[in-house]
């Protein structure tokens, strides 16, 4: 896994995005990629490696939402799921 190269309608599949936004991220320097011709190829364990990353800050702030709506009253939890292990 770690050599395969995919393309950005590839990667937009795992990670539940448009291509567009695959584009953007690669644009942004989020995702190291490279270029086969006109088309850019992005390394399987570099997207993986984002994926993890950006999951991780969405259950962060998902955590936050939690705490501050909980603060205000407005929900209630005892403890906070488990983290799935990557």
């Amino acid at each position: 896994m770690d050599g395969q190269d995919i393309t950005i309608e590839q990667a937009s599949k795992i990670l539940n995005v448009s291509a567009r936004d695959v584009v953007q991220v690669l644009d942004e320097g989020q995702i190291p990629y490279h270029t086969i011709g006109s088309e850019r190829q992005i390394r399987m364990s570099d997207l993986m490696e984002y994926k993890k990353e950006r999951d991780a800050q969405r259950r962060d702030a998902m955590e936050e939402l939690y705490r501050v709506s909980e603060a205000a009253g407005l929900y209630a939890i005892d403890k906070f799921p488990p983290r799935e292990e990557e």
